[in-house]
């Protein structure tokens, strides 16, 4: 009671054919094969508390495995209609194929790109048809995959990249049938 497993498993092949690929001549066959599981638990632990917990583990035939998770807790305060929240978690994200392979622009030389995240924020309930919120977040990303500049477009890694910034929002649902929502975020890349 109170807690949701979920786990899967899926698989995704990415290939292309030899000698045309993605609009361009190219050569031999080439195919990309990610197998990955994962597993997540969101509980309520009771008194406004609750988390959410997940772990992830990618195979890539090109860039080996890799384990990433996350982790976000919030307590709701029902006296006052408060929700605080928070979250933790690692990403990891191969070059698709077309970067890689397709043609022009494309980089058989790229790094998978990490990254590192966190966040806290909270929202408010007002008046019951009004609510409202803000959010902070900062994200560290190793070898951020980028499309690079003219003539040849190639993509490249940058080594390292941070953004941060905050979310908001003020929602207002004046009928049943009717909501508004004016949302607004500040990013420094």
């Amino acid at each position: 009671q109170g807690e949701t497993l979920v786990v899967g498993a899926e698989t995704a092949r990415d290939a292309s054919r030899p000698g045309y690929s993605f609009g361009f001549p190219s050569g031999p066959a080439t195919g990309v094969t990610t197998n990955a599981g994962y597993a997540e638990l969101d509980s309520d632990l009771g008194n406004g508390l609750h988390d959410d917990a997940a772990i992830r583990y990618d195979d890539n035939s090109r860039y080996g495995n890799k384990v990433t998770y996350h982790i976000a807790p919030a307590w709701m305060i029902d006296a006052t209609g408060t929700r605080l929240k928070a979250s933790f978690g690692t990403g990891f994200k191969a070059p698709a194929l077309q970067e890689l392979f397709g043609g022009f622009g494309a980089n058989p030389n790229l790094k998978p790109e990490t990254s590192t995240g966190y966040d806290a924020g909270f929202e408010q309930s007002l008046l019951g048809t009004v609510s409202g919120g803000a959010t902070w977040f900062h994200n560290d990303i190793k070898n951020l995959i980028v499309n690079g500049p003219a003539p040849d477009f190639l993509y490249g890694n940058i080594g390292r990249a941070r953004t941060q910034g905050a979310e908001t929002f003020l929602a207002w649902k004046p009928l049943e049938t009717l909501s508004l929502q004016a949302n607004y975020t500040y990013t420094d890349a």
